[in-house]
């Protein structure tokens, strides 16, 4: 039986790790089947890469088709996605280019390519292309000083630090950009940094005060060097809380996000209305149950190209177990059921990340269906297929054999009821890794045997891929795609066919942004059936260049060579070029330009010559800061002789309310060579809803009024700043003010004294300690009044000259210091001496100045008592009043004078005589 062949084949790859595969024949998909043609890539950020898919219509119908293209996060398309027609049994490629964000890290990003039927949702098929963006990274931006929140209308500084981690001294220069539009300048603009030095930079932001909702201003800083080098340039992405000038109420329900939205949508014929409620969320604190839900109805598929199919679904997830319900694409993996659409019920057992999972569905679209954790599938008989079942059991698993490699692998054995009774089985292994700085590989192989009718079907399909620098700036590239189907060779397929393709590039970053490759293809395709229905090669050379700055970047490739028919005797010599372009003048702002002209010699079926002539633009504009524009149109197959052609222009709008309502409109133009034209429009209003599910415990919240205590009636105070635990507020025109949700605990709430005036302060003492509980509302009542102030002086008074001598009553004195010279003549400041200014609630300390002058101000009015320290006092001096008590009332300035008095200290004489001189050899005496 084959299925043991297979078995051992399956232990030989996984025992040499046999390369992997991406299917070139009619092996996958569902009634269209998806193949990437594009060449091996690797790529810096900043720059446009293209891709090439081919799509074959394997059905027996004429085809609409719906494109969509799944990027990773912040990557731009160049050549947006669209809809395509294709006869029964026609092939096209789409050529794709897309824009890598200069903030991409090094590592690997696949980007997915699908298409999907427009009336019938199971016609669909997809095919992934890894993309590996190099690290030459050598430039490092640090963050030193950030706020976390800012006021709207204010202005904050970020203060970074710009180091260099590589072994040249680098020239940069600075430029940072908002994700909001606001106005940021970044000091200095360019700088020069020694390798293992560092440069200071600092940040300024101005927002915009008329923000209406909260949210997070990205700031986005690059750091690009200017020497004829391959450094990279240095990014880095900071957030700051931006608080409107509008209060919020606070929400202490934890609530599921939902959308309700009427859909309006129809051409030049028909019309037709949807309505729409969705929804996605975590149920619970820790966020480790989601519900997933979508309900739209009626059904308006055959009004325009925006129609859509009812649709009723529901998905739950918890830690260990997953139930789907309803309208889904359901799978169980790859080589089983990859994808299926239809109406049905899904249970998945066991961790996502760690031990065994089981899984299975039962669906019914009124052709399949299936259950447990196997599938189960038929198919009633039709006009040109016989009544099958089928019944597949698969098991995989993932390894990591070593920190930068992964393998997969899955093994399945199928089950066969059409006409006779058949069993096979199919296996794929996967592996990827990277080695070295720069160097990666993959290596995969999918097999399917002739009676196994998984999403593989009688097909065998071998991948490899290696990259590997040769220096710096040159990378070097091989690539190996081997398809076969028809495997038992059997004469009713009419063909079976195998396909070998060989690939080998150079590809180079230079200096200033610049990039170059060049690719040699070879591509023999043959029918190993007698007789060969088709056998052909191809020959196939690319060179492409490009260039990346901060606002433009451009990309142009060049492919020629030549295509040989050896059953017809026919060799064929061609060549085409494309070019694509993208530019963000502004923030706001993004246009591209990209187009495709050839010579169209190429024979048909041509894989590597066969691109077609198009042309295209798009449009990306946000005039406001609710409202975003879009165009795009595009040409496909102009002066291409008997290929279909199509336009397709793209018009869509969307705008954001006030109340967080959104409206959106869609328009789209299509014609193609088929002589059919339409005019498709959506019009579509969403309200964003939230449904409670329970009162969180995890967060409280934080109410208040803060008022004049002065003025009659104490009216609340506007636009007054206040902030607890990093959160900011501001009060409204009644003095009310509500913080977002903080977690339970103790905070100190704080008032920004500039938002009240410098003369103004909060009767109580603050920060204000604040207790918030779980699921509760803490309400905070504040009043400001105007401060007091309190000014002094500390003079050392002279001594009087007269109390120095015999005083009556007194007998000998001395007054000050011992010495006259040390005594001050006139009254002078008594500098350093530290004063404090004592309430039942805080504490003030100054320490006087040369003059011995002193200020308190922003004093709240009460009970306050003065005190002055004596250290640093001269000798021989005391405090005439070191101590006092003062009440002060709002708005008032006092003023003190504090003297240091000198000591007066009585002379004592022990003995009294008189000392005379003598001569040589006599002696003194009294």
């Amino acid at each position: 039986m084959r299925g043991a062949r297979t078995r051992l084949r399956l232990w030989s790859c996984l025992a040499l790790l046999l390369p992997p595969a991406a299917a070139l024949g009619q092996g996958k998909g569902q009634g269209v089947e998806v193949r990437a043609v594009s060449p091996l890539l690797d790529t810096a950020h900043g720059r446009i890469i293209s891709l090439s898919f081919r799509v074959t219509n394997h059905t027996t119908a004429e085809q609409e088709l719906i494109e969509a293209l799944t990027l990773p996060d912040g990557w731009q398309t160049i050549v947006p996605s669209g809809t395509l027609t294709l006869r029964a049994g026609e092939t096209t490629t789409r050529l794709m280019a897309l824009q890598v964000p200069r903030s991409a890290s090094a590592g690997r990003y696949d980007v997915t390519y699908r298409v999907r039927g427009q009336r019938d949702l199971a016609v669909a098929d997809s095919d992934t292309v890894a993309i590996e963006v190099v690290a030459a990274t050598k430039l490092e931006l640090l963050t030193e000083e950030k706020p976390d929140s800012a006021v709207a209308g204010e202005s904050y500084e970020i203060r970074l630090r710009l180091v260099s981690r590589g072994n040249v001294a680098v020239r940069v220069t600075l430029r940072a950009a908002t994700d909001s539009g606001y106005r940021v300048t970044v000091e200095p603009a360019a700088a020069a940094v020694a390798p293992g030095q560092s440069v200071p930079l600092t940040l300024s932001v101005q927002t915009d005060a008329k923000e209406r909702r909260p949210r997070t201003n990205y700031v986005r800083v690059t750091a690009q060097p200017l020497d004829a080098r391959p450094e990279e340039a240095a990014g880095l992405i900071l957030g700051v809380d931006i608080t409107p000038r509008v209060t919020a109420e606070p929400d202490l329900y934890r609530r599921l996000p939902v959308e309700v939205s009427l859909r309006v949508n129809g051409d030049q014929d028909t019309s037709g209305a949807q309505v729409e409620v969705s929804g996605r969320g975590s149920l619970n604190n820790e966020g480790t149950q989601s519900l997933d839900f979508l309900l739209r109805a009626p059904d308006t598929q055959t009004a325009g190209s925006f129609g859509l199919r009812d649709e009723l679904y529901l998905t739950y997830s918890a830690p260990i177990w997953q139930v789907r319900l309803g309208d889904q694409a359901y799978g169980l993996s790859r080589l089983t059921s990859y994808y299926q659409y239809g109406r049905g019920v899904g249970l998945d057992l066991g961790h996502k990340q760690r031990g065994a999972r089981v899984g299975g569905y039962y669906l019914d679209d009124r052709r399949f269906s299936a259950q447990a954790s196997f599938l189960r599938r038929t198919r009633d008989a039709g006009p040109a297929n016989p009544a099958a079942a089928d019944t597949l059991w698969s098991g995989q698993g993932t390894a990591h054999p070593l920190p930068e490699m992964n393998l997969e692998a899955e093994y399945a054995v199928g089950h066969s009821e059409r006409g006779a009774s058949t069993a096979d089985d199919a296996y794929r292994v996967e592996l990827d890794g990277r080695f070295g700085r720069h160097g990666y590989y993959r290596l995969a192989n999918f097999h399917a045997d002739p009676d196994y009718y998984g999403y593989y079907h009688d097909s065998d399909y071998l991948y490899a891929s290696l990259s590997h620098p040769l220096s710096r700036t040159l990378q070097a590239h091989l690539g190996y795609n081997h398809y076969a189907s028809n495997l038992d060779l059997r004469p009713a397929l009419r063909s079976a066919a195998r396909e070998t393709l060989w690939q080998a590039g150079l590809s180079s970053q230079l200096p200033g942004g610049f990039s170059l490759s060049f690719y040699f293809d070879r591509f023999v395709r043959s029918d190993r059936l007698a007789p060969a229905s088709f056998d052909s090669r191809e020959n196939a050379y690319r060179l492409g260049g490009g260039w990346s700055g901060d606002r433009l970047a451009l990309r142009l490739e060049l492919r020629a060579g030549d295509a040989s028919d050896r059953l017809a005797a026919r060799r064929r010599t061609a060549w085409n070029t494309s070019l694509f372009a993208s530019w963000r003048p502004a923030q706001d702002a993004y246009f591209t330009f990209y187009g495709g002209l050839g010579d169209n010699h190429a024979t048909d079926g041509s894989r590597l010559l066969g691109a077609a002539n198009n042309l295209g633009a798009t449009v990306a504009w946000k005039p406001l800061r609710d409202l975003d524009l879009g165009f795009w149109y595009s040409k496909y197959n102009f002066a291409a002789g008997d290929r279909l052609q199509s336009d397709q222009y793209d018009l869509t709008l969307s705008y954001a309310l006030a109340n967080l309502h959104r409206l959106g409109f869609e328009a789209r133009h299509t014609t193609n060579g088929l002589g059919s034209e339409q005019t498709a429009y959506l019009l579509t209003y969403t309200v964003p809803l939230g449904i409670p599910l329970a009162k969180r415990r995890d967060v409280g919240a934080v109410r208040g009024r803060i008022v004049d205590h002065e003025a009659p009636g104490a009216p609340g105070l506007a636009r007054v700043v206040l902030r607890i635990n990093g959160a900011t507020a501001l009060s409204d025109e009644h003095g009310g003010f509500v913080f977002p949700p903080v977690p339970p605990g103790s905070y100190g709430l704080i008032v920004d004294r500039r938002s009240i005036g410098l003369d103004r302060v909060v009767r109580e003492k603050t920060p204000l300690a604040v207790e918030v509980k779980g699921g509760e509302v803490t309400r905070v009542e504040l009043g400001v009044v105007r401060s007091a102030t309190l000014a002094g002086r500390l003079l050392l008074r002279p001594p009087d000259p007269a109390a120095n001598g015999n005083a009556p009553g007194r007998g000998a004195v001395v007054v000050g210091a011992p010495r006259a010279a040390d005594r001050p003549a006139q009254p002078t400041g008594l500098a350093n001496l530290l004063i404090e200014m004592t309430s039942a609630s805080e504490v003030a300390r100054r320490v006087s100045d040369p003059k011995g002058g002193f200020l308190f101000d922003g004093l709240r009015p009460g009970a306050w008592h003065l005190k002055v320290y004596e250290q640093g006092l001269p000798d021989y001096y005391y405090l005439e009043i070191p101590d006092q008590d003062l009440s002060l009332e709002a708005g008032q300035s006092a003023e003190v004078v504090l003297s240091a008095l000198p000591k007066a200290r009585r002379i004592e004489w022990i003995d009294e005589g008189a000392i005379r001189g003598t001569g040589h050899g006599q002696t003194r005496r009294p």
